[in-house]
């Protein structure tokens, strides 16, 4: 087992007295029930010890989920600036919500995206904090991972004033994380996939995996100062953990992730969902200023568990996992609450499993102490969290609703 963060920031995991079994698991792959999963696939693992949950308190935090849009096309992603709440799409088109006027299209890049895989399309967005441009990460169809900065002008659309900020290599189509979100810092972070494929191995995957490679962006937290105006598209800001290293990418934040399916930057604090591959599912929590240069350990690591042989990893333990038994496959990951209309929830981090659709909510006490809670309220095919411009906690369902996660 790894020792926890709260134990030791930078934990090593401890592998003395550790039995392996060897055995073959499946997971929801993207031919499950004809629609996929975020970020999953069939693949051999070596280990599956007892999972490490949290305390589960014996009461629940009752909700309700109340629509609030629908009629979406397999909507994906959320962005709020000002007073309006905008909904990406994964074919690549951005509506801002607004249900009596059918939700109209602020922005459409279709012609830009590739969305034909499960994975592919419009992965995130975000604006930035002078609320000046729209940001938004998506498969490009180049074959790349791109992060576009376009200038907004108010509600409705941006203009013609472009600029594509990076463009990573993508070998397959899965594995993309895609999650774009300032700092309090004002630097622009992305949680970026390991590349695709089963293992973090085959073609464009580094020996010993993109997550372990610091040679690449594949696997990683980046972090950057956007210039979208500038002579270059972005710089490097100067307490980046891997700057004058010339081993290592200087864009690079942390690394060891497999498919940060959404991350959250709360109070200090950044919280990061990876989706497993076939045995565990994982929430990790690291302080966003000394958890710099942090190792999340995949694909030494699934979870608590052994994944491959090799070097042990100095590698922060996850705050959570979980198995993939009673009909989990992917981890959702989601937002700490800060709803002014449902304050039992606030401090609380959300997340949802892709298959069973129950949303559920983590807290971390001052000691480091956790506990979980159900919130009692189910929703099919979950793709991201979000918040409107008021706070209210909203999730997003593929199916094409987004709800409102009201007290019951």
């Amino acid at each position: 087992m790894r020792l926890t963060p709260c134990q030791r920031h930078r934990a090593v995991r401890v592998l003395a007295g550790l039995v392996v079994s060897v055995f073959l698991l499946t997971a929801c792959g993207e031919s499950k029930d004809g629609s996929g999963v975020v970020g999953s696939e069939s693949s051999t693992s070596t280990s599956a010890p007892p999972s490490t949950l949290p305390q589960q308190r014996s009461g629940s935090v009752k909700a309700q989920l109340i629509s609030v849009a629908t009629n979406l096309d397999e909507p994906v992603a959320i962005a709020t600036v000002g007073s309006d709440t905008y909904v990406g799409e994964k074919a690549g088109r951005v509506r801002r919500i607004d249900e009596a006027h059918g939700n109209p299209i602020a922005l459409d890049i279709s012609r830009r995206v590739v969305s034909d895989a499960y994975e592919q399309g419009l992965l995130g967005m975000t604006f930035s904090p002078d609320q000046r441009y729209l940001y938004v990460s998506y498969t490009h169809n180049n074959g790349s991972i791109v992060v576009d900065a376009l200038r907004w002008h108010g509600r409705g659309s941006p203009n013609s004033d472009w600029r594509t900020i990076i463009s990573i290599p993508d070998p397959q189509s899965n594995h993309n994380g895609g999650s774009l979100e300032f700092g309090a810092d004002s630097m622009l972070w992305m949680g970026i996939g390991d590349g695709g494929n089963a293992n973090d191995e085959g073609e464009g995957h580094a020996g010993g995996g993109n997550g372990q490679s610091l040679k690449t962006l594949l696997g990683k937290m980046i972090r950057i100062d956007p210039t979208p105006n500038g002579v270059q598209p972005y710089a490097i800001p100067a307490d980046n953990p891997f700057i004058g290293r010339s081993d290592a990418l200087p864009e690079i934040w942390a690394y060891g992730l497999r498919n940060p399916w959404r991350f959250d930057l709360d109070a200090g604090m950044l919280w990061v969902a990876d989706v497993g591959e076939s045995s565990r599912e994982e929430i990790d929590r690291v302080s966003s200023i000394s958890g710099a240069g942090s190792n999340f350990g995949w694909n030494i690591y699934e979870g608590n568990s052994i994944h491959r042989s090799g070097r042990s990893a100095d590698a922060v333990a996850p705050v959570f996992e979980y198995p993939h038994s009673d009909g989990n496959c992917a981890i959702i990951g989601g937002v700490v609450a800060h709803d002014p209309s449902f304050r039992a929830l606030n401090g609380k981090y959300l997340f949802v499993d892709s298959c069973v659709g129950a949303i559920k909510a983590l807290s971390i006490d001052t000691q480091g102490s956790m506990s979980s809670v159900s919130l009692d309220a189910n929703i099919v095919q979950p793709t991201t969290f979000g918040t409107d411009a008021s706070g209210t906690l909203l999730v997003v369902s593929q199916q094409g609703t987004i709800y409102r996660i009201a007290p019951k």
